[in-house]
């Protein structure tokens, strides 16, 4: 702001006259008066001159501070709306204990946990009084961080808690826990199966042969029988645990279905015999070529079986039935497991594919299904179910067709 001028100009004085009367000295006072009333005004004008000045600048001065006013609220604002919408907790406590700032997600996380904000305050202050507050047992998954702030006002200090929910980090902390031991059992299993599947393709091998012995006794032959079935069992889950826990791709070349499915039933018979159960096999065609992996394709039709013959008791009979199905451009096979058990509940038919889930409650939890429908995804195809209590149940396998049928 410029400096005020001085109001006072310098003027030479008046001249002296010599004395006089009458007319001179009314002419004399009258110039005096001239001249007084010439030095008024032009003090008038310079006193407004800078009046209009002082304004401008006060007008200047003031503008801006609007500005930087507007500006600072609109600042306010935007950090307020920033506090109000973080993820995590902002606790804001004054020197003398009152609450200043508690943003939406502090009192969700309060009320989640169902703590009082002055019960979190008075944490708060034992906390800076060095007291030894838990903050873990007072609010279970959530962080809480503080920090003490002191005032240049005063001699006090402001305290700012951080809380954050850890809810979701422990749960994929457990998640992630439960993968690897997922993964040692798996590695663990895997190892074990190939351990085993060694010697027990030898012992099956022997079994087979003493049962096709022809000098054997009527009792050897049924013991024999029983001992193939029992390790064709044994053999079954192992080669699951391997499909399961594999992530190699089948080896697949071209095979007629209907001779794997002939063999498949060859191999259920023993076990059929032993558990007094019967299987009717009909195909509508005599050859039926695909692409696909003929072991892995076994292992599928013999868990279907199992799992029937577990459903069924002693004199029911397993319908196996392979159709062609699709159309002229697009053909597939359709194989049918279709047996007289006990049938399957309908609120556990989403879940029947599930690792570990049975819906037979005196069995053990098995990988069955859970291969079947891995490998005959594999192979391009698709499996269901459909099943009614205490009826039976009926398992549909869709292959499709990619050489000869007849």
């Amino acid at each position: 702001m410029h400096s005020s001028v001085e109001l006072t100009r310098t003027s030479p004085p008046p001249p002296t006259l010599p004395p006089a009367s009458g007319p001179e000295l009314l002419q004399q006072a009258f110039t005096s008066f001239v001249a007084a009333a010439d030095l008024l005004e032009h003090r008038y004008a310079d006193l407004q001159e800078e009046v209009a000045r002082l304004r401008s600048e006060l007008e200047t001065a003031n503008s801006k501070l609007v500005r930087t006013m507007s500006r600072n609220q609109q600042m306010a604002a935007y950090l307020h709306d920033i506090v109000e919408s973080l993820p995590c907790g902002v606790v804001v406590v004054a020197v003398n204990g009152d609450l200043e700032l508690c943003n939406p997600e502090a009192k969700r996380l309060f009320n989640s946990r169902n703590v009082r904000t002055t019960d979190f305050i008075e944490w708060l202050r034992r906390r800076s009084e060095g007291k030894g507050a838990n903050g873990a047992s007072l609010m279970p998954d959530v962080s809480i961080r503080c920090a003490d702030v002191r005032q240049k006002s005063s001699a006090g200090t402001q305290t700012i808690a951080i809380l954050r929910d850890t809810t979701e980090e422990r749960l994929l902390e457990q998640e992630r826990e439960r993968a690897r031991r997922s993964k040692a059992l798996a590695e663990i299993s895997t190892i074990l199966a190939h351990e085993i599947r060694n010697p027990l393709a030898s012992l099956e091998l022997f079994a087979g042969l003493l049962v096709r012995t022809p000098d054997l006794s009527i009792d050897a032959h049924n013991w024999s029988e029983q001992i193939q079935a029992g390790l064709r069992l044994l053999s079954a889950t192992v080669n699951n645990v391997l499909h399961f826990h594999s992530d190699g791709t089948p080896n697949p070349f071209c095979l007629d279905l209907c001779e794997t499915l002939r063999a498949t039933v060859g191999l259920i018979e023993p076990i059929a015999r032993q558990e007094e159960k019967t299987i009717e096999l009909s195909m509508a065609v005599r050859k039926a070529e695909m692409t696909g992996d003929p072991h892995r394709l076994q292992q599928v039709f013999f868990n279907l079986a199992l799992n029937a013959f577990h459903a069924m008791r002693p004199a029911q009979t397993l319908r196996i039935c392979l159709r062609l199905a699709g159309s002229a451009s697009e053909p597939t096979i359709r194989i049918l497991f279709v047996d007289e058990g006990c049938g399957i509940m309908e609120s556990d038919l989403p879940r029947i594919f599930d690792p570990g889930f049975s819906a037979n409650p005196n069995g053990s939890p098995g990988l069955g299904l859970a291969v079947c429908r891995k490998i005959v995804e594999q192979h391009g195809g698709t499996i269901s179910v459909t099943s009614v209590k205490r009826q039976g149940t009926t398992v549909s396998v869709v292959f499709p067709v990619t050489g000869d049928i007849r």
